[in-house]
């Protein structure tokens, strides 16, 4: 059963399966398939902001201690059926893992199209933006806002995704096709 945090006294919940540092934040794997996150989440790679809430809630900048992120459905007949995965990757607030079935997940800054999504990131839900009006920083591109299934990468019947990896401007995908 995941906590929602890691408890400083007595670690995380179940042995570490992987674990991957960003430019700002950090992913943790567990052998159970939950997924541990913290750092800068300005851009939210790790944890959704309220795209309701009319005030931005800042203190969802920084995620100070491992928190449990939550997982998208799979799409599967069962409801409250969360995707696992087998491997995960971060870099510059972005995050990414592939699922036991070859689908990619990804999370955070589009920036360079760094996500493999169109600039309208391909109908995910999109980060809300809390600029200033006055603002003259504003960034030219959308988040995708918290951990969602890819749009495209993994979804035919002939591929799946067997190896994700980021860098600081590049993220490379490995795709098996079956003949």
């Amino acid at each position: 059963m995941p906590v929602p945090h890691m408890s400083p006294d007595q670690g995380f919940p179940s042995r570490i399966a992987d674990a991957v540092a960003g430019a700002r934040h950090n992913l943790v794997l567990t052998a159970d398939g939950d997924l541990y996150g913290w750092g800068w989440n300005e851009d939210s790679p790790l944890l959704p902001f309220d795209a309701t809430a009319e005030v931005p809630s800042w203190e969802n900048n920084i995620v100070c201690e491992p928190t449990l992120v939550p997982l998208p459905d799979s799409n599967a007949s069962s409801e409250n059926d969360t995707v696992a995965l087998t491997k995960i990757a971060c870099s510059n607030g972005r995050s990414f893992g592939i699922t036991t079935e070859g689908r990619l997940v990804v999370a955070g800054s589009n920036e360079f199209g760094c996500l493999a999504l169109d600039p309208q990131l391909g109908g995910l839900t999109v980060k809300p933006r809390f600029e200033r009006e006055f603002s003259q920083i504003k960034k030219p591109y959308d988040c995708a806002n918290g951990v969602q299934l890819h749009p495209g990468q993994g979804l035919t019947q002939s591929g799946k995704v067997v190896d994700v990896q980021a860098t600081a401007l590049a993220t490379f995908v490995t795709v098996q096709v079956e003949e």
